[in-house]
């Protein structure tokens, strides 16, 4: 009782949305929980099933209770446990309706989205990549869809270019193409307010030197006086 009061937080598993969306979700939460074990310091295995299900939800433990022979161990083949077991009956049930075709469709219709970065580009593409079954042409996939959409010229062309070129290389030419587009417009920006600046001093003072209403400084009294020393002195 003292050990189940004491576990720490491990967020549920999220089943909302389609079933590929949750297969996608439920390959991530297991690596992530299965570390989380290992952190425990938990070996037994009917505890890590337990564990297993207590964490990943109310939702989750009632599709389990759904599943054929998701509990059965004895007269398995051998090696099998009650958390590879358990493991093995929910993957089954959240990939049974996976359409690669679907799926690989929505990755080929997959385009960035405005002010996007290409890295947060091929993260999405990444992630749909995961339910498309590409095997060990994924990169390549990938690359070509960033080449094909960037909206980056430099990109597309350094890609057609280097026919060879890595996916990871193309997204470091890529980051360091956005990074120059920015500074480049920051300097932009700073020098139109600079001429900005400038020009309107310039009209300013122009429009004093030609503004017609403008007087003349007056003499004063004492200045005129003055004036008139200077002259009869003279004489």
């Amino acid at each position: 009782m003292n050990d189940a009061m004491n576990l720490p937080y491990y967020p549920p598993f999220d089943t909302s949305g389609s079933r590929s969306a949750q297969s996608e979700r439920g390959k991530k939460w297991l690596e992530r929980w299965q570390e989380f074990m290992i952190g425990l310091n938990i070996d037994d295995d009917r505890r890590k099933k337990a564990l297993l299900l207590r964490y990943a939800g109310s939702k989750v433990y009632d599709i389990f209770d759904t599943l054929p022979n998701a509990k059965k161990v004895q007269g398995d083949p051998a090696g099998t446990t009650h958390m590879g077991k358990a493991i093995n009956a929910l993957n089954a049930y959240f990939n049974e309706t996976v359409n690669i075709e679907v799926e690989t469709q929505n990755f080929r219709e997959c385009l960035p989205e405005a002010d996007e970065s290409t890295m947060d580009y091929y993260t999405r593409l990444y992630t749909l990549s995961e339910t498309c079954d590409f095997g060990a042409t994924r990169d390549r996939e990938i690359k070509s869809q960033i080449v094909q959409y960037t909206p980056l010229k430099k990109v597309r062309m350094k890609a057609l270019a280097e026919r060879n070129i890595t996916l990871k290389a193309l997204l470091d030419f890529a980051n360091t193409t956005e990074v120059s587009i920015v500074q480049a417009r920051k300097m932009e920006e700073r020098l139109k307010a600079q001429v900005a600046f400038l020009r309107k001093g310039d009209s300013h003072h122009s429009a004093r030197r030609r503004c017609p209403h403008r007087r003349r400084k007056a003499k004063s009294p004492r200045h005129v006086d003055i004036v008139e020393v200077n002259i009869r002195t003279r004489n």
